[in-house]
């Protein structure tokens, strides 16, 4: 039979603040759980980070010679085209 709060009030204030209690320490473990998850993807985030710059700076630099060929190209008469190709089509 379950105590109510008239025949027992401390014991079930007592179990009150045990089921809280509990719940705060489970999420404060999830949330432990979810922190040391992040701190061992940082050295992996760190090199997806260095790799898209690396290879933001290759396309661009790229661009940049490719577009300065083209413009000595034109000084010099010849014609050409450009060609957008969607990354995502394969």
């Amino acid at each position: 039979m379950p105590y109510t709060t008239q025949e027992y009030p401390d014991l079930v204030a007592k179990c009150y603040l045990l089921k809280i209690s509990s719940k705060i320490e489970k999420g404060m473990k999830e949330s432990s759980a979810i922190h040391n998850q992040i701190e061992s993807d940082k050295p992996s985030l760190q090199i997806r980070l260095i790799l898209r710059f690396s290879l933001s700076w290759f396309i661009f630099t790229y661009l940049e010679i490719s577009t300065k060929s083209e413009e000595k190209d034109l000084l010099e008469g010849e014609s050409f085209s450009i060609y957008f190709k969607n990354c995502d089509d394969r």
